[in-house]
């Protein structure tokens, strides 16, 4: 399961308050997708009100974005919101809400029809076999949180994992947004590439 305690406001209540059932039966494709409108008008948004900003990313992933350069707002915006399935979401909450790691869970029937039983096979992370894994985590991320990312390399076999690397300032955008991240974060994940 994903440790519910320190994740962003808006997606900590999607998951507690069951919000991911209720956004299934509007839209089944489609969470936050990125749209022409977002991305003519979030730019100039944030550019003229950067506070904003700061808080529509504080209810998606949380307050650590300190290392975030806001000069650069607008060519963040233009890939923001990039958005994901609506069924990923709904996946997500159920982690959160149950905390088990376990496959989707359609419900009674659907899981009796997809699994063959009537809850959702955990997924059993020791099998992964010949599967080169790079962790690199932060020590202020509000969504894959140090509880969870220990856990997971706790689960995972020990000759798969190549390299675990922590940032204990690191939020979780800061992988992709800090101006840091070029020089701190990008040539390690290119070596691990390479």
């Amino acid at each position: 399961g994903i440790n519910a305690e320190y994740m962003g406001i808006l997606l900590k209540a999607i998951a507690e308050i069951d919000l991911d059932k209720l956004i299934s039966f509007f839209d089944d494709k489609a969470f936050l997708p990125s749209t022409a409108f977002l991305k003519w008008l979030l730019p100039d948004l944030c550019k003229a009100t950067p506070a904003l900003c700061d808080s529509v990313l504080y209810l998606i992933a949380g307050d650590n974005f300190k290392y975030i350069n806001q000069s650069r707002w607008d060519v963040i915006v233009s890939h923001f919101p990039s958005g994901t399935s609506t069924k990923d979401m709904c996946h997500w909450a159920q982690g959160v809400r149950e905390d088990k790691f376990r496959m989707y869970d359609y419900g009674l029937i659907g899981n009796e029809e997809k699994y063959h039983q009537a809850y959702p096979p955990r997924y059993n992370l020791s099998s992964i076999n010949n599967v080169p894994i790079a962790l690199l985590y932060g020590g202020q991320d509000d969504l894959a949180d140090t509880t969870d990312v220990k856990r997971l390399i706790s689960e995972l076999p020990a000759l798969n994992l190549v390299k675990v690397q922590y940032y204990p300032t690191a939020g979780h955008c800061e992988f992709v947004w800090a101006p840091g991240a070029a020089t701190t974060i990008y040539p390690l994940v290119i070596d691990l590439l390479g």
